[in-house]
Order: structure tokens, then sequence, then C-alpha cells
């Protein structure tokens, strides 16, 4: 679910806005989203939790602290949350880029402009998010950030999962490969699958992980290193 804050005083300007994202939302699959509104920065920001929200969207001229006084005092704790200013003076860009607001949208908003911003939004969101996996362990489900994974080594249905400890969990190679990224894991020989993005290096038919190091095998050697040249092309 997508989780929004709009910080906006201006009543009028709120229903638009609310009308706006329903309206955005009605046409995707994932449908699923909230906003939280407050009428005022300082109930904003007592409130605030970090990486509570997917976006902020703040209303710059407001009473008590503006806008951007409430922008400046939330890059002091929370550096990488998107912003997008409401606005009716677009002099207000250049203050964007000061505390690295996304965009700023002058009122009054059109559906056009509105919607090209959420596109963006939501393409930087999905970017930002860190990937993970579902895995059962120990008669428990365990989410597993997957740039935190070094290898997979499958035995028949027991899984170890090598991070900076090693975890144990259940499942198949079939099924677990249709859950991993293909651009980021890869199966480098008949019962391991490797993370691209830790090799640091491959001599022979040994790829080195800096903390582990893992065979490729002959059949393997060359998908997983053009995996690796792709990876390094575009990352």
């Amino acid at each position: 679910m997508y989780r929004f804050a709009l910080v906006e005083d201006d009543l009028g300007q709120k229903e638009d806005l609310l009308s706006k994202i329903e309206e955005f939302f009605s046409s995707r699959k994932d449908k699923e989203y909230e906003v939280i509104h407050f009428p005022d920065g300082e109930s904003f920001l007592q409130s605030y939790t970090k990486g509570s929200f997917a976006a902020i969207f703040l209303d710059i001229e407001m009473p008590g602290a503006s806008g951007v006084e409430v922008a400046r005092k939330l890059r002091e704790f929370d550096a990488k949350v998107p912003l997008v200013f409401i606005t009716i003076m677009a002099q207000f860009a250049l203050t964007g880029y000061e505390v690295d607001a996304i965009d700023n949208l002058l009122k009054p908003v059109t559906r056009t402009r509105f919607f090209a911003m959420m596109e963006k939004l939501l393409r930087r969101h999905e970017k930002d998010k860190p990937r993970t996996i579902k895995v059962s362990a120990q008669h428990e489900t365990k989410l597993i950030n997957l740039d935190e994974i070094y290898y997979i080594e499958i035995s028949g249905h027991m899984i170890s999962i090598f991070t900076d400890t090693e975890i144990i969990a259940w499942g198949t190679l079939s099924g677990l490969l249709k859950e991993l990224p293909s651009d980021l894991l890869v199966r480098c020989n008949n019962n391991v699958i490797i993370n691209i993005s830790k090799i640091v290096g491959v001599k022979g038919n040994e790829a080195n992980l800096g903390k582990y190091k893992v065979s490729i095998s002959r059949s393997r050697k060359n998908e997983t290193l053009n995996a690796l040249a792709a990876f390094q092309k575009y990352r």
C-alpha cells in the first residue's frame, strides 16, 4: 500500500488533490493507497515518523510554519522521503532543489500535470524500495532483503541462505527461482544461486564474493558472466 501525507490548509485544494489521487489510482492495478491530511506544518512534524510515508505533498503558503520551513526541519531527520511542493509561485522551484523536492506543482494543479508527477513519484518509490523475499524458516516466516544475500545453496528441500549469517529455510529450487529477480540472483551451478551484486572478481570457475567464494559450473559460466556484465553496465 502507498501511504501519503498531505499538508494543506486550504480545504478546497485538499479536496481537489484527494480527488486527483483517487482518479489516478482507480486506473492502476496497485490501487491500495491511503492519504493522511494535516492542516498545518506543526501538526505534521509533531506526528511524523521516519519511513511512514511514500511521499509528502506540502503546501508552501500556510499559516504558522511555511512549507519551506517544514521541509527544512524535516530534512534534519529524514533526508530521503520524497517531497512535492504545492504553490502558486514558480520561484519556489529553487527552494525545492535546496531540500531535494522531486517536483513543484503550481496551483491550480491540472490533471495531466498531476498524473505525470505521480508516475515519476511511484517509479522512484519502486526503485528505492528494498527488494525482499519471504521464506519459511524454523516455524516462522522471515523477510530477507535481497541486497543482503551473498548466495543461496539448495540441498533437497533445505535452503541455506548466506547473508552475514546463515539462514536455514525450506522450499524448492523451482519455487525459489520464481520469486527471485533474474537480474540480481542467477543460478551459477546446479545447487547454488549467486547474488551478482556481491561478486568482486571471477578467477577460473570461482566467484569471489569477498566474504565467501562460490564455484561456477562450466555450463553456467557464460550465463553468470553475462548477468554480471549487464549488472555492471546498468547499475
